[in-house]
């Protein structure tokens, strides 16, 4: 009985137990002064324990910054990858639409209408 009490010391403290159980650890501290001194040095012990600081140290940021990439890098790759991306879409949705047209090549891609090379022009 006294070691099923005495593992209930600390959801006693906490109050999380129900009343049947917490009647029983109150006889318990009571009755038996070892349980009571116990009882006692654990309270001492979680009313005396170290705050869990609720902000990561300097240092502790300073090593996560060290393994971050710069933000310079990071905008730079960003915005290639965004020009590829925009410059593949608007090829693929032009050579789509030429397709549809009945034309087999994107020449819109390269001009914006037909009338900018002569007919006889062979530069393409």
């Amino acid at each position: 009985m006294k070691q099923k009490t005495r593992s209930r010391l600390l959801s006693f403290y906490f109050g999380s137990i129900d009343e049947k159980e917490r009647l029983l650890v109150e006889r318990e501290l009571l009755i038996d002064s070892e349980y009571l001194v116990e009882f006692l040095d654990l309270k001492r012990a979680l009313e005396e324990a170290r705050e869990i600081p609720q902000y990561p140290s300097n240092t502790l940021w300073h090593k996560l910054q060290l393994q971050m990439p710069s933000k310079k890098k990071l905008f730079l790759s960003l915005g290639f990858s965004l020009a590829a991306c925009i410059a593949l879409l608007t090829i693929a949705f032009e050579t789509t639409w030429n397709v549809e047209k009945g034309k087999n090549y994107p020449t819109e891609v390269l001009f914006d209408s037909s009338s900018e090379l002569p007919a006889s022009s062979r530069v393409l």
